[in-house]
């Protein structure tokens, strides 16, 4: 059984809460453990993780916006309710 075929078989929501719980594990993690020749390509790995994950937030947020799921839930607007779950910063893109 491969890491690979579990993660096919989540559905996004799965995805998110694994990829969740595997950041905060990496963050407690003490990096003074990690090898010197191992360092950049962590950061390499991390910032590629980081925009990955920016382009699936921004496509789960175009997907509310498009749906109005916002608004069934009683904000005012998409960006609103952004702002009102600390996800936007006012005045920011994101």
């Amino acid at each position: 059984m491969s890491i690979t075929a579990d993660l096919d078989a989540l559905d996004p929501l799965g995805l998110a809460e694994v990829i969740c719980c595997a950041s905060k594990a990496l963050a407690s993690r003490p990096l003074w453990s990690v090898p010197s020749g191992q360092t950049l390509p962590l950061v390499r790995q991390l910032t590629a993780a980081r925009s990955a994950l920016d382009a699936a937030r921004l496509a789960a947020v175009r997907e509310v916006d498009t749906r109005g799921t916002a608004i069934e839930a009683g904000a005012a607007s998409t960006s609103a309710w952004l702002k009102t779950v600390g996800l936007q910063r006012p005045g920011g893109g994101g």
